[in-house]
């Protein structure tokens, strides 16, 4: 971004401070389609946030999808929470670990703080559940369980039975 976008970024701050979402937010759709990835991240806050208008998690979504893809680290982090907390996505643990890997690799402290907190249900609850020797359990979970599943650490269910002992 240069001079030019910084001009029209404190310009789009303006509009916000002054509640005047939908000048700023006609501003961002215009960076936004011109591949600007600050503006994509402003404007999937907006919608998230539902400044000036209904809610648009759904686009919010996609739009922090799209700055991530094209390297925006705080749109990564962002991603992996939308996908850990279904936030206009499906819910989808092993997609929020691979987003906020992504965004830790970057050097964003929060993503590896959640990368270390989000469990991944495949794997994880089975290995909380044989741990606590709950055997019941744990044959329950092999037989509704997709066996071939892989999770974010690249196991499956039954590599993670294996080596628990279970």
């Amino acid at each position: 971004a240069g001079a030019a976008a910084d001009y029209e970024y404190r310009a789009i701050d303006e509009y916000i401070v002054r509640h005047e979402y939908r000048k700023a937010e006609t501003m961002l759709r215009t960076l936004a389609a011109d591949g600007e990835t600050e503006a994509m991240y402003r404007l999937a806050g907006l919608y998230r946030s539902g400044q000036g208008f209904p809610r648009r998690l759904d686009e919010s979504a996609r739009l922090y999808l799209a700055a991530a893809e094209r390297g925006h680290v705080p749109s990564m982090f962002l991603a992996g929470q939308c996908f850990e907390r279904g936030i206009g996505v499906a819910s989808d643990v092993a997609k929020a670990r691979a987003w906020y890997a992504r965004a830790a690799e970057a050097g964003d402290a929060r993503a590896q703080a959640r990368l270390d907190a989000v469990v991944d249900t495949t794997t994880d609850l089975f290995v909380a559940v044989a741990a606590a020797g709950d055997s019941p359990a744990v044959l329950a979970r092999l037989e509704s369980a997709d066996l071939d599943a892989v999770d974010a650490r690249g196991r499956t269910l039954l590599m993670v039975a294996a080596s628990s002992n279970a």
